[in-house]
């Protein structure tokens, strides 16, 4: 099956991409025993996702709130990134198109 996504671009600035306050940037998290490829902004979800998995052996029918809620978390990290790639696209090819115009005689 293909799936259509429809990306709406947003031009309203947004904060940084930074930990958010209070969540991943809490002191009492232990990051020494995460992975670095986990440490983003939706660690502080993975956390209570992966202890709710191995209290319940990794049924795929439980932790489902949790996992929603980490997978959220992650596309709409992927859909800021995207919406910030598309914008520099953006102004790319208009700083193109405006150097195209100026050298035309």
């Amino acid at each position: 099956k293909a799936y259509c996504v429809i990306i709406v671009l947003n031009l309203r600035r947004a904060a940084p991409a930074t930990m958010a306050a209070g969540k991943a940037g809490d002191d009492n998290f232990d990051y020494g025993s995460m992975p670095l490829e986990y440490r983003d902004t939706c660690s502080h979800l993975l956390r209570p996702l992966n202890l709710c998995r191995r209290e319940t052996y990794y049924m795929p029918w439980k932790c489902t709130h949790e996992r929603h809620a980490y997978e959220k978390c992650q596309y709409e990290q992927y859909l800021k990134r995207r919406r910030a790639a598309l914008e520099a696209q953006f102004e790319r090819e208009l700083q193109r198109s405006d150097a195209a115009q100026q050298q035309q005689p």
